[in-house]
C-alpha cells in the first residue's frame, strides 16, 4: 500500500529547518533539558511567552546548555553522520553537530544572545552536518543578519491544518505508526500490522497528500471558497471528493492528489479527517440540545406535573405497575429505578412526602424475608 517515498512525505513535510518530525523531536529534547518550558509547553517550537522564555535563557540556561557541547570536540561531533542506514530511521539519529546547530536556530528563532563561540561553531558546521540545501540557505542567512535580541522569523513551513499544535502524542505518533506499517520487523505481529494499516492507513495517506493543506469546502490547492466567477468549487472529475475552484488548478494539484485519487476507501469516505470533525461537531450539537431541553425556566417549573406513586403505602417506592407521567413529552411509562423517577421529575416544585421508615436488624424484611 504504502513505500518509502510516501513514508518520507508523511515524516518530512518540507525541505528547510523544522519541516520534519526528526526536527520536532530533538527540538523537544532540548526544550526538557533547558528546564525554562512549563504550563505544559513541550517545544520551542510552540512559544507562550517569548521574553519571559529569552531571559530565563540569557540568563544562564543557554550557558548550561552550551557548556556540554563547546568546545567542539572534531573527534565526536561528526558521529553518526555518515551512518546513512540509520540517519533517517526513528527515533532519529543525527549527529551531536546537528543537535548543536539546531540549538542555535531555534535560539536565535527566540532572539536569544549568541555568543562569538558559539556562532562561530555554527558557521564551521552548518554545512557539514547533515542538513539539507534549502536548510543550510536559512541557517547562513540567519547568520548574516541576526542581531541578539530580535527573533528572527526562519519562514518554515507548518504541517498540515489540525496537526500543528504543541501535542507531544500528535507528533510522536507518526514515527511509531511508520515503524509498525512499513518496518517488516519478525517481532511485529501481522494481524497487529494489518489492523493498523486499515484503521490509520486512509488518514496517512491524505497526510502525504497534503489533503488537509486547506479546508475541505474549499478549493484543494489555493484554498478560495469559491471559483472566480462566485460559483461554488466543482469536485475532483476522478475522485469526486476534493474541490477545486477551476479546472488550471485541479490539474496543479494532481500531482499531490494522485496518491489517493484512486484509493477505494477515499472515494467512497472521503477525507477521514473531515469526517472525524464532523462526527465530533454532531455530537456537540446534540449535547447542546439535550442540555438546551434540560435547561427549564421558572414558568415551565410550575407546570410540570409530578409523577404518580408505585402506591399509597409506599409514596417513594418505584416497585409495581403503576406508571409515572414526563413532565417534557406526557407519555406515561411503568416507573424502574429511583434514578429515572429523579430524572422525570426534575426541579419538583413541593419537597417529596415522608419517605419509608428504613429497614432494621431483626424485623422481618418484606422483600427478602418470605
Amino acid at each position: 500500500m504504502y513505500d518509502f517515498e510516501e513514508l518520507d512525505m508523511v515524516e518530512r513535510w518540507g525541505t528547510g529547518l523544522f519541516e520534519n518530525d526528526a526536527d520536532g523531536l530533538i527540538i523537544r529534547d532540548l526544550t526538557k533539558e533547558s528546564g525554562v518550558a512549563k504550563s505544559g509547553v513541550t517545544s520551542f517550537l510552540y512559544p507562550t511567552d517569548v521574553p519571559t522564555w529569552r531571559r530565563k535563557l540569557d540568563e544562564g540556561a543557554l550557558d548550561h546548555m552550551l557548556n556540554k557541547r563547546l568546545p567542539i570536540d572534531y573527534t565526536t561531533i561528526f558521529e553518526g553522520h555518515d551512518d546513512k542506514d540509520t540517519a533517517w530511521m526513528w527515533p532519529p539519529n543525527r549527529c551531536p553537530g546537528y543537535h548543536l546547530c539546531l540549538l542555535g536556530a531555534i535560539m536565535m528563532r527566540l532572539g536569544c544572545k549568541i555568543r562569538p563561540d558559539f556562532r562561530q561553531s555554527l558557521e564551521e558546521l552548518h554545512t557539514k552536518v547533515g542538513f539539507s540545501r534549502n536548510a543550510q540557505v536559512q541557517l547562513r542567512h540567519a547568520l548574516n543578519v541576526y542581531v541578539d535580541g530580535t527573533p528572527y522569523d526562519f519562514r518554515y513551513r507548518l504541517r498540515p491544518v489540525g496537526l500543528d499544535q504543541d501535542d507531544f502524542a500528535t507528533d510522536s505518533v507518526w514515527g511509531d505508526i511508520s515503524e509498525c506499517l512499513f518496518d517488516v520487523a519478525e517481532s511485529c505481529d501481522p494481524m497487529l500490522k494489518i489492523a493498523i494499516r486499515q484503521a490509520l492507513g486512509p488518514m496517512l495517506k491524505c497526510i502525504a497528500a497534503h489533503d488537509n493543506q486547506h479546508p475541505h469546502e474549499a478549493c484543494g490547492n489555493c484554498g478560495k471558497k469559491n471559483a472566480n466567477d462566485g460559483s461554488p468549487c466543482r469536485p475532483c472529475s476522478q475522485c469526486g471528493q476534493r474541490l477545486y475552484c477551476s479546472r488550471k488548478c485541479e490539474l496543479a494539484h494532481r500531482p499531490q492528489h494522485k496518491l489517493i485519487c484512486d484509493d477505494p476507501t477515499y472515494r467512497r469516505m472521503g477525507n477521514p479527517w473531515v469526517a472525524l470533525q464532523k462526527t465530533r461537531k454532531e455530537k456537540q450539537a446534540a449535547l447542546l440540545t439535550d442540555l438546551n431541553d434540560l435547561t427549564l425556566d421558572g414558568d415551565r417549573q410550575n407546570d410540570m406535573p409530578s409523577a404518580k406513586p408505585a402506591s399509597p403505602a409506599s409514596p417513594n417506592s418505584t416497585v409495581g405497575g403503576d406508571l409515572t407521567t414526563c413532565g417534557h413529552c406526557d407519555t406515561s411509562s411503568p416507573a424502574t429505578t429511583p434514578q429515572s423517577v429523579t430524572f422525570v421529575i426534575s426541579f419538583p416544585t413541593s419537597p417529596f412526602p415522608t419517605p419509608l421508615t428504613p429497614w432494621t436488624p431483626g424485623e422481618q424484611n418484606p422483600f427478602y424475608d418470605k
